[in-house]
């Protein structure tokens, strides 16, 4: 078998994405990763991949250690689905359906200030890319970005500022506009591949109601009609494989999401921004996947986050990470599954009410749990 004909196999053009994006933050507000990968595959495909998140993430307060708060992070399984087609020679089409950002924040710990708070995200991007071939084995991609997206936030503050008070937003859908560009050059012959997206900042307006009692912490607050702007950060991506020996390559993924600047900040919350980024998020992927048979791939995958630095939020509380990647892909004709297991050492960070610390969240982790479905047609 020649170099070029496995480069272009199934399971091998499969292995890069079951890996890459599936840790994003794992235990942040990001989850999905946008990926152009999908682009690369030949006429017509399909794919539906499931992603099971266990999460234990833990803290204690900086004043009294042996108060702390256990799996403040709840578990999830998210959803996605991609599907690809050729429109004649030079020209392709992609969807694809992702859950980019959610979070699920829990504090059920007596003695904890911050007992009884929650907080929900839950989001639903929809992509449509639209490719073309310039020849000189480039292609060129684009597309629109539709976001939609919706929260709830109840904050029950019984200690640590000068005023304790409770705060609840019950938050409407709304949805935002954005955009995808990209550029990608591929030589199957030598397993080369490179691709730069941009993917835009998307405006939401978060309407709902909601209200707060100041000096009391587990109230239940008067609603009004509200509503705050929000924007959703951009990011840069390279992605990149290199043939390095005889069904062997490797692959990886640089990204910076442009975090800093971004904040939550309601209208009635009495103690500032709700979340706050300060400086943008680095990723770097790095991995090796190698053709076993006609049917089997593997793949490992180490990734890293580096840590931002500073205080991080209650309701968000990790900063920075490593993380290791197996996967496995089986193939019979033009349908394939795959499995993937990460994982996940969140880095120590230290939580902060305003500028005082707060809590420290140390030895964290998750274990990730990825499964996907795809079909050539």
């Amino acid at each position: 078998m020649t170099r070029k004909r496995w480069l272009l196999a199934p399971v091998y053009s499969l292995l890069c994405s079951l890996c890459i994006g599936q840790v994003a933050h794992a235990g942040g507000l990001d989850q999905t990763t946008f990926s152009p990968l999908i682009l690369f595959e030949d006429g017509g495909y399909a794919e539906i991949s499931a992603q099971r998140r266990d999460i234990t993430v833990s803290g204690a307060l900086v004043a009294t250690p042996n108060v702390g708060a256990q799996n403040v992070l709840q578990n999830r399984t998210t959803l996605n689905l991609g599907y690809k087609q050729d429109l004649g020679d030079r020209m392709g089409v992609a969807l694809q359906i992702t859950t980019p950002y959610a979070a699920n924040t829990a504090y059920n710990a007596a003695g904890y200030p911050l007992n009884g708070t929650t907080a929900t995200l839950e989001s639903r991007a929809i992509t449509a890319l639209l490719s073309y071939d310039i020849g000189q084995n480039a292609f060129a991609y684009g597309g629109l970005r539709l976001l939609q997206s919706d929260g709830d936030i109840y904050v029950s503050l019984n200690a640590g500022l000068p005023n304790v008070f409770s705060y609840r937003f019950d938050g409407e859908s709304d949805t935002g506009l954005g955009y995808v560009l990209g550029l990608a050059y591929s030589r199957p012959e030598f397993g080369t591949r490179l691709a730069l997206s941009y993917t835009s900042p998307i405006d939401l307006t978060f309407s709902g109601q909601e209200g707060r009692v100041l000096g009391a912490a587990g109230a239940t607050p008067a609603l009004s009609d509200t509503r705050f702007g929000v924007e959703m950060p951009a990011t840069l991506s390279l992605d990149f494989q290199q043939g390095i020996a005889t069904n062997t390559a490797l692959f990886g993924r640089i990204q910076q999401s442009r975090w800093g600047g971004f904040e939550i900040r309601p209208n009635l919350y009495p103690a500032g921004a709700l979340v706050t980024y300060r400086d943008d998020v680095m990723r770097y992927d790095l991995g090796v996947k190698h053709r076993l048979s006609e049917a089997w791939g593997i793949s490992a995958l180490y990734s890293q986050e580096p840590q931002t630095g500073g205080l991080s939020s209650n309701l968000a509380p990790v900063d920075g990470l490593r993380a290791f990647t197996l996967g496995a892909e089986y193939t019979r004709g033009g349908a394939a599954i795959g499995f993937a297991l990460s994982e996940v050492r969140f880095d120590d960070t230290t939580t902060g009410l305003g500028t005082t610390p707060f809590a420290r969240f140390n030895g964290n982790r998750a274990r990730l749990v990825t499964i996907r479905l795809s079909h050539r047609f």
